[in-house]
């Protein structure tokens, strides 16, 4: 059985850092966790730290983890953009990068960007058939 930790972030009472991240991934490595993950949100009622930005910030440290997206929201973020984020991600990780997507569960991040909430299952699948054809893509 294998067994991932999820960065932190939220701020909680002992504040988000970079070296707060840092210290964060180097100790799930040196417990033996294999997987370090991160998840999405565009707004959320705390402060929140962009995931995919999060797991970048520590791919140095991650030593040898596997980086998962528990969720990326392709429908929010846009097939390219997150096809982008993720491309580099993945790229900057030595390919350790394992993503996970979702339609989300927040109307707000879906009236952040103009989309109707009603409209987030037709478009997850036309999101994530466009952002796995462009990861895959030549």
């Amino acid at each position: 059985m294998e067994y991932g930790a999820h960065l932190p972030l939220i701020e909680l009472d002992a504040g988000t850092s970079l070296a707060r991240l840092r210290a964060y991934a180097v100790t799930a490595a040196r417990l033996g966790y294999t997987f370090l993950t991160a998840n999405d949100h565009l707004l959320f009622a705390r402060p929140w730290l962009d995931g995919p930005t999060a797991l970048a910030a520590v791919v140095d440290r991650a030593e040898g983890m596997t980086l998962a997206t528990t969720v990326c929201l392709p429908v929010i973020r846009g097939p390219v953009q997150a096809a982008k984020t993720l491309g580099a991600l993945d790229v900057l990780s030595g390919g350790r990068l394992v993503i996970g997507v979702a339609a989300g569960s927040s109307q707000r991040d879906y009236e952040a960007v103009g989309i109707p909430y009603e409209e987030r299952w037709p478009r997850f699948e036309e999101a994530t058939q466009a952002l796995h054809a462009l990861l895959h893509s030549d």
